[in-house]
């Protein structure tokens, strides 16, 4: 990534979701879904895999959402300064019991990854040449804890490990996510994209800030990755800038994205157009029986709808300076208006964010699961995957002759 080329430093503090714009038509598209049969499912992965490599794609990472990580409800970390020991073993028991409960709804499974990696990695047309060219695929987990400061500790903790992959020669990284882990990797653009900025200090100050204030009184995060972030985005001129490509899936619309640090943003939306509404909104409820309908996933991911700002649970009860450091991030991180934000964003049905191009894809048409969990599930089930796939590598990593 050039930056001296790429980068205009505008508009350099945190960015926020205009709930009041009318998207662009070019930034969304229709998408009529095809579940492949077995056969085809072995080929389309095969084929985007081998895209993948030609485009220099060497690790994707599996992001899952909120609620299904390693301590949702953040009472587990809070054991981290006395007892370290007992809380991973809490954090490992926890995320033990999310798998066996959610299974692949809205959670991406071990299975999922190996299945992945494995059919990615065949031998295509193209040669392989061993083991180096492989595409390495992995789960990143965090807490999923549904607030503020729950997701600006995974984007801080993902930023670091991206910042160490580039500076170890690693290629191009592809992000998928899962509802709010695209809120993560929101707040990773905002992170990275500071990286040859010369008021990056005073620009991320308020956000290293709010994590340094929790930390100093409860020791619950990593803050020694906060801390290590701070000066390799802030005051180190060398800092390698890693070459992202990111896929959100269900993501509800909550942080701006700074396009300077991702080459390729695409959002799938699970969505099903109402009668009389514009194809880019989903239906907004205006007497029971159609509440019932939306949040039964008949007009598709009403959790992807609805969890806009200020719909966040609050920190751990018990924890004071959770809760003051998660106001300081709000302040930072919505907009100055969040009450107005967020009646605006239920009231207009959002589907589109402002950044990128967005997929509504009508999955429910063809697979009457589509509907569990409010529509929320389906984007994380295996038998998706080979479509999922094939409509990110077709518009990041086809060329003409492959895009079919």
């Amino acid at each position: 990534m050039d930056i001296a080329n790429k980068k205009s430093f505008r508009h350099l503090a945190f960015r926020h979701q205009d709930y009041q714009a009318v998207p662009d038509l070019s930034c969304f598209k229709v998408v009529s879904p095809k579940a492949p049969n077995s056969r085809q499912f072995e080929s389309v992965l095969k084929t985007a895999g081998d895209s993948l490599r030609k485009r220099g794609v060497s690790r994707v990472m599996l992001v899952h959402g909120t609620m299904v990580g390693t301590d949702a409800l953040g009472w587990y970390s809070h054991w981290q300064r006395i007892a370290p020991g007992l809380a991973k073993n809490l954090k490992s028991n926890y995320k033990s019991l999310v798998e066996r409960i959610s299974g692949d709804q809205g959670n991406f499974t071990a299975e999922y990854e190996r299945v992945f990696r494995d059919e990615i990695n065949n031998v295509g047309s193209w040669s392989n040449t061993g083991d180096r060219d492989k595409i390495k695929v992995e789960r990143f987990e965090w807490t999923s804890e549904n607030h503020h400061l729950g997701r600006a500790n995974a984007a801080v903790v993902l930023a670091q490990r991206l910042i160490k992959l580039a500076q170890s020669g690693e290629g191009r990284i592809l992000l998928v996510g899962h509802s709010h882990a695209g809120n993560v990797f929101a707040l990773v653009t905002q992170l990275l994209g500071q990286i040859g900025n010369p008021s990056a200090a005073a620009t991320l100050k308020p956000f290293f800030d709010a994590g340094r204030c929790f930390n100093r009184h409860s020791g619950r995060i990593k803050f020694d990755l906060w801390e290590a972030l701070e000066p390799l985005l802030c005051r180190s001129p060398d800092t390698a800038a890693p070459v992202l490509d990111v896929v959100t899936m269900g993501t509800p619309i909550r942080y701006g994205w700074n396009m300077n640090s991702v080459d390729n943003l695409l959002h799938v939306v699970n969505h099903h157009s109402a009668d009389g509404v514009e194809p880019f909104r989903g239906l907004v409820p205006s007497n029971p029986q159609e509440f019932l309908d939306a949040i039964s996933g008949r007009y598709g991911d009403y959790v992807q709808q609805t969890f806009v700002a200020q719909t966040d649970f609050p920190p751990a009860i018990w924890s004071w300076s959770a809760w003051n450091a998660n106001r300081k991030l709000r302040k930072l991180l919505e907009s100055k208006e969040p009450n107005k934000s967020r009646a605006v964003g239920l009231n207009r049905g959002v589907r589109v964010a402002n950044s990128g191009t967005t997929l509504l894809v009508d999955y429910a048409s063809v697979d009457p699961s589509a509907t569990d969990l409010a529509g929320h599930s389906v984007y994380t089930k295996s038998e998706w995957m080979a479509f999922q796939i094939h409509e990110i590598a077709k518009r990041f990593y086809y060329s003409d002759d492959e895009c079919h």
